[in-house]
């Protein structure tokens, strides 16, 4: 693709996923800056999908990104079957990357809010 080609593309993807790429930017950001070690993006199979994959001193973080306008939208907004569906895409990682499956895993909700740094929640 050319740039232009590339351009086009972004410009007519849906307003949402503009949304959802810019709160995982924020949030990859803040990770690399804190010292995380970025090893996937949209981590996906036909399972399901993770957003972010992250280590840190020998521990694995699988992190689900959420844009919200104010934390009382937010509310816990991570669905069971959506964890039940990362678990699987998780167990797919781990057999092509045999390297991390010794590594204790934390599942993380990021929860990004406009002009705010992400507040990271993990729940296992």
């Amino acid at each position: 693709f050319s740039f232009y080609q590339k351009l086009c593309h972004f410009i007519k993807r849906p307003k949402k996923a503009w949304v959802g790429q810019y709160g995982e930017f924020l949030t990859y950001l803040y990770l690399w800056s804190s010292g995380y070690r970025i090893i996937r993006r949209n981590d996906r199979s036909n399972l399901g999908e993770i957003d972010l994959l992250a280590t840190k001193n020998h521990h694995l973080y699988v992190i689900e990104v959420k844009y919200r306008r104010s934390l009382a939208k937010a509310n816990w907004p991570h669905h069971p079957l959506q964890r039940q569906r990362q678990l699987k895409q998780l167990q797919i990682f781990l057999i092509k990357h045999p390297r991390y499956q010794n590594y204790p895993v934390y599942l993380v909700l990021a929860i990004v809010q406009p002009l705010q740094i992400p507040k990271l929640v993990i729940y296992s």
